[in-house]
């Protein structure tokens, strides 16, 4: 081996070295240069963040979730003429620039016109108890509501005789879920 070679492999170990001697993982990562991110006190585990609700638990009893995609064409008509009125005049505060709604229509209370339900993620509506969610029915030629309740989720089912139907406002681990029955003649909690 000359001299040369010699040079070259022993300023290559003097580079090399300290970084394959860099065993600490608090320090960075082995054989690396590179140090270990800072996840910070503040980092949450997002496994953490996940709600857990009793949605499965109504599915298997035979409730089925309301479709929300079917209409969704009639979103900024539902917003603009039922949800961000009744939000003004729940709240007092002034009409939000855009309305974040759902809205599905739905046989609740079998008066021979569907029902429309109404999910809203308005400013105010969702907290730790879930989004509010409210039932309207057509009396003459106008929506009139006739249920709110929040809920992480909802899910209906056909009672046992032709006129009742149950509504689960879904809850979770931390928040009960509750059946609201309309008997045919209004709702019972």
């Amino acid at each position: 081996m000359n001299c040369k070679a010699a040079l070259l492999i022993a300023g290559i170990f003097a580079f090399a070295a300290p970084a394959m001697a860099h065993d600490d993982p608090s320090k960075g990562l082995p054989g690396s240069v590179f140090q270990v991110p800072d996840t910070g006190a503040g980092h949450e585990d997002h496994d953490e963040l996940e709600i857990v609700t009793d949605l499965p638990m109504f599915l298997a009893r035979g409730y089925a979730e309301p479709d929300w995609d079917a209409h969704s064409d009639l979103v900024g008509q539902v917003a603009r003429d039922l949800a961000v009125p009744d939000y003004v005049k729940r709240t007092g505060n002034p009409a939000p620039e855009s309305a974040s709604i759902e809205i599905a229509s739905v046989q609740i209370t079998k008066k021979g016109f569907n029902d429309l339900l109404i999910r809203s993620r308005l400013p105010g509506d969702c907290d730790e108890t879930g989004c509010l969610t409210q039932v309207y029915v057509m009396k003459g030629q106008q929506w009139e509501k006739a249920l709110e309740f929040k809920s992480y989720g909802v899910a209906l089912k056909d009672g046992e005789d032709p006129v009742t139907t149950m509504v689960a406002a879904v809850g979770g681990e931390y928040v009960g879920s509750k059946v609201i029955v309309w008997n045919g003649q209004e709702f019972v909690q």
